[in-house]
C-alpha cells in the first residue's frame, strides 16, 4: 500500500490480465475503453492508496482519513482526458465554466492513464492546479505529459506489495464460504444451488 501523495506517478503492469474466451488482441481492445477500465481502475486505485472506493452517483472516493478533499477518478484514453463534471460531457451537453470553477476548488483527481495498456499509470492531481493548466476541463492526448509530467517521481507498484496483508485472511474467508456451500445442512438441492450462486457472487 502506498501513501496517497500528489504529483507522483504510480506505474502498474497488467500484462497478466485476461478476459476468459477473448484473445490478447481482443482483451487489449476492450481494455483501452475508458468506461470499461474505470470499473477496474477505481477499486485498484483504492487498493494502491488504502482508501475506500464507493460505487454510485457522486464522487468515487468519499471523504475519509487521508483524503482532504472530495476525490474523483478520471481516465486518460487515446481520446484524451475530460475532468469536468459528467453532466457536461456528451453530445448536446454544455460546458458551464462557472460551475466547473466551483467544482475544482473542492475536488482532487485520481487520474488513470490507459493509453499504453497493459502498462497503466496512476497519479493524484489537485483540481485547482489542473484547472489552471486546462481551464475547460479537457486535455488532448498530445498534452498527456502535462498531466503525467516527466519530472515527477515514479513508483513501480506490484500486486504482491498491495495485497500482502490481506492474502491469508482473504484465502481463509473464501475457504469458509466454500465449506459452507458444501456442508450447508437442511437445504434442498434447489436451495443449495441458489445459495451456491449467491456465495459465488460474493466471492467475485
Amino acid at each position: 500500500m502506498q501513501k496517497l501523495k500528489f504529483n507522483v506517478i504510480y506505474e502498474l503492469d497488467f500484462s497478466n490480465f485476461h478476459i476468459p474466451f477473448l484473445t490478447k488482441e481482443e482483451t487489449l481492445k476492450v481494455c483501452k475503453n475508458g468506461s470499461f477500465m474505470s470499473r477496474i481502475s477505481e477499486p485498484v486505485g483504492a487498493k494502491i492508496f488504502g482508501i475506500v472506493h464507493e460505487n454510485g452517483v457522486g464522487y468515487d472516493y468519499p471523504l475519509q482519513e487521508g483524503v482532504e478533499k472530495q476525490l474523483d477518478q478520471k481516465t486518460f484514453t487515446t481520446k484524451g482526458l475530460k475532468f469536468m463534471q459528467s453532466y457536461m460531457i456528451g453530445a448536446g451537453r454544455k460546458f458551464d465554466k462557472e460551475e466547473f470553477d466551483r467544482h475544482v476548488k473542492v475536488t482532487d483527481y485520481l487520474i488513470t492513464d490507459i493509453t499504453n495498456f497493459p502498462k497503466l499509470r496512476f497519479i493524484v492531481r489537485s483540481g485547482i492546479e489542473l484547472a489552471e493548466d486546462f481551464p475547460k476541463g479537457s486535455v488532448s492526448l498530445a498534452k498527456i505529459e502535462k498531466v503525467f509530467k516527466p519530472e515527477y517521481e515514479r513508483v513501480a507498484v506490484n500486486e504482491e506489495e498491495i495485497n500482502t496483508e490481506n492474502n491469508e485472511g482473504e484465502k481463509k474467508r473464501q475457504e469458509d464460504f466454500l465449506r459452507s456451500i458444501l456442508y450447508k445442512e437442511g437445504s434442498s438441492a434447489k436451495d443449495n444451488r441458489s445459495y451456491r450462486t449467491e456465495i459465488q457472487l460474493m466471492l467475485f
